[in-house]
């Protein structure tokens, strides 16, 4: 049986789907508190082809601060794939983002290599990648490195792939992806289909940086592709397209037939911004819609390459093919709801 991490969450949800159309048997590891809506809405997306697709699925309470029950959860399950982890890109909860990342995966390895678990599959991000000079691409080899512009969400997803690497030295099977910005169907307003949202809403703006982005399932394919490879102690990147901010919301804005994003923001202009919600948050309370980290990563311009695992064999989907599918899946959702 596997164990998925973070199960309730955007790729958590594709993944135990994925697996589940795979034949394999899942237990879905989730908080007490975690909301089941992302869930509900992405298993619907298979079980309307496959009615019988959640049968041998089970559901398990558990946090990766609680070693106890982190090693209940895994009590009949031999292979572990962790898709948990918190994203957030506010100041206040940089104790938070150690805790889930770094602790939370420290947690779950050290639990897996007492109760003698047989492969673990780790999902990072680009964000413990480093960074290139613009127009060279960053790849397995670059070397990450802290500097004061380096988000606190960075440092702990890089710190958590250290403890991975750390359960490997001690005996543990395992093999890391770091897929880029994902981009699939899930809840509106949440995670990445915000950027679709703020399109559909005729969001006028488009900042000056740049990212990779990949189809969730091009992930959830990936990581059965490594799994069933029989690779171990390896570190593979996935990263479907480079684009600019300016030419993803221009491919969104034509497969909705909406307006294309018109205004630039520099960053100068995203350098206000920042400050003005920072003094907004100070006299209201509420937090900020932009912060100093989420500011300065949407004018960072950074290009990375997949090419050690398309050295297997592995294909990437087209980039208007994932726009044109969630855009019509989104639009649905939101029609509906």
């Amino acid at each position: 049986m596997f164990l998925v991490t973070g199960a309730t969450g955007f790729l958590g949800s594709h993944l135990v789907c994925h697996l589940l159309q795979a034949g394999y048997e899942v237990k879905a590891m989730k908080r007490a508190t975690s909301r089941m809506d992302e869930f509900g809405y992405v298993s619907s997306l298979y079980t309307n082809k496959n009615p019988q697709l959640l049968d041998k699925l089970q559901w398990t309470i558990a946090d990766l601060n609680d070693i106890y029950a982190i090693e209940e959860a895994l009590v009949g399950v031999n292979k572990v794939f962790h898709t948990a982890a918190l994203v957030s890109f506010h100041s206040k909860d940089a104790k938070k983002l150690m805790a889930t990342n770094q602790k939370g995966t420290a947690n779950l390895v050290d639990i897996c290599l007492q109760v003698g678990i047989k492969y673990f599959f780790h999902v990072s991000s680009n964000a413990a990648i480093g960074s290139t000079i613009w127009g060279e691409l960053a790849d397995e080899k670059t070397e990450w490195k802290f500097n004061k512009k380096t988000s606190q969400y960075s440092v702990s997803k890089y710190l958590a792939e250290m403890e991975v690497w750390r359960s490997a030295e001690e005996g543990l099977k395992i093999c890391i992806i770091n897929p880029s910005i994902i981009l699939g169907p899930g809840i509106w307003k949440r995670g990445t289909c915000r950027l679709f949202y703020n399109v559909y809403k005729n969001f006028p703006f488009y900042s000056v940086g740049s990212s990779a982005f990949v189809d969730v399932n091009d992930v959830c394919r990936a990581i059965l592709f490594l799994h069933n490879s029989g690779i171990t102690d390896q570190r593979y990147l996935l990263h479907g397209h480079n684009l600019s901010f300016k030419e993803l919301f221009t491919k969104m804005a034509i497969a909705m037939n909406k307006r294309v994003p018109f205004i630039k923001i520099t960053e100068n202009s995203v350098g206000l911004a920042w400050r003005f919600f920072k003094l907004l948050e100070w006299i209201t309370g509420k937090r900020g819609m932009i912060t100093k980290e989420s500011a300065q990563s949407s004018v960072k311009r950074q290009m990375y390459s997949s090419q050690k695992l398309m050295d297997l064999g592995f294909e990437i989907t087209s980039i208007d093919d994932t726009i044109r599918e969630t855009s019509a899946q989104l639009m649905l959702y939101y029609n509906r709801n």
